[in-house]
C-alpha cells in the first residue's frame, strides 16, 4: 500500500516473482479475505481456480463462548491491539473527550501490546496521560482477552491500518458483542454493516462518532447485534472450520 519510490520498485519486483511463480498451474494463492486476493489479482494473472480464501485464524467458540453483555453504566468499549497511531485509538480518546464533556462519556478499556521500535506507535507517556484524565483505563498487555470482552459492552476497532481479518473483532463477535470498525482490509469480512456491527467509510471520524452513540445509547440494539455475530463466527470463523479448510488445501496440493 506504500506509495513511495522505493516500494514502488519493491512492488514492482515482487509482482514479477508471483507472476513467474504462478504460471506453474498445480501452485495456489491462499488468501485471508476477498479484498486481497482482488488486489492481487488486478496485479498479476492468476487463474481463480488457483486462489482460496480461508477466512481469518479461526476462534474456539468453547473458549470464545457466548455471554450475555453486563448493565455498565456507563457502558464500556473495549479496544485491544498493538499500540500504534494507524490503530485508531486517538480517535476513540477523542470521542470519549468529547462526550465527557457534554456529560455522556464511556468507559474506554484499552488492551495493547505497546511497540518502541516503530516510527508509527503511540508513546507510553501519551498513553498514560490519557490513562491519567480518565479519557482510557489502561489494562496494559492482557492475556485474558475473553474476561474483557465479558465485561464490556462494545468492541471498537477505528483502525485505517490494511488489516487482515482482525481476530479482535472475531473474539468479539464470538462472545455476543456488537463491534464497529472502520472499512479497512478484513475488517467487512467479519462486520456485516447494521447486521452484527457498524462498518464505517475508512477515516470518517464523524459517522464513525454517530455510529458508536448509537451503540452507546441502545442496549437492544446491541443484543440483536451480538447475536447475530454469534451466528456469523459460527458459520465462517470457528477454529474447526479454518483447520478444515487449511486441511484440505494441502491435501489438494498434495
Amino acid at each position: 500500500m506504500n506509495s513511495s519510490a522505493l516500494y514502488k520498485v519493491l512492488n514492482f519486483i515482487v509482482c514479477c516473482s508471483y507472476a513467474f511463480i504462478f504460471k506453474n498451474k498445480k501452485s495456489k494463492l491462499t488468501f485471508e479475505h476477498n479484498q486481497d486476493l482482488e488486489i492481487l489479482s488486478s496485479k498479476i494473472t492468476v487463474m481463480p481456480d488457483q486462489c482460496v480464501v480461508i477466512d481469518g485464524v479461526g476462534v474456539d467458540l468453547n473458549e470464545y463462548s457466548f455471554s450475555i453483555e453486563n448493565f455498565n453504566n456507563p457502558p464500556i468499549v473495549l479496544f485491544a491491539g498493538r499500540l500504534l497511531k494507524s490503530k485508531g485509538l486517538e480517535v476513540l480518546v477523542d470521542i470519549n473527550k468529547e462526550l465527557t464533556l457534554k456529560g455522556n462519556g464511556f468507559i474506554l478499556n484499552v488492551a495493547g501490546i505497546q511497540i518502541s521500535d516503530d516510527r508509527d506507535a503511540i508513546s507510553n507517556d501519551l498513553i498514560l496521560k490519557w490513562h491519567d484524565s480518565g479519557l482510557i483505563n489502561w489494562l496494559g498487555q492482557r492475556n485474558d482477552i475473553p474476561s474483557l470482552i465479558d465485561e464490556c459492552n462494545i468492541i471498537a476497532l477505528p483502525s485505517i491500518y490494511f488489516e487482515g481479518v482482525p481476530r479482535f473483532l472475531i473474539e468479539g463477535a464470538a462472545k455476543g458483542r456488537a463491534c464497529i470498525a472502520f472499512d479497512s482490509g478484513g475488517c467487512s469480512s467479519i462486520i456485516k454493516n447494521e447486521v452484527n456491527g457498524y462498518l464505517v467509510d475508512k477515516g470518517n471520524k464523524d459517522e464513525f462518532k454517530t455510529k458508536l452513540i448509537a451503540l452507546l445509547s441502545c442496549r437492544k440494539l446491541r443484543n440483536v447485534m451480538g447475536n447475530e455475530g454469534r451466528k456469523i463466527v459460527e458459520q465462517r470463523f470457528s477454529l474447526q472450520q479454518v483447520y478444515i479448510k487449511t486441511k484440505n488445501l494441502y491435501r489438494e496440493i498434495i
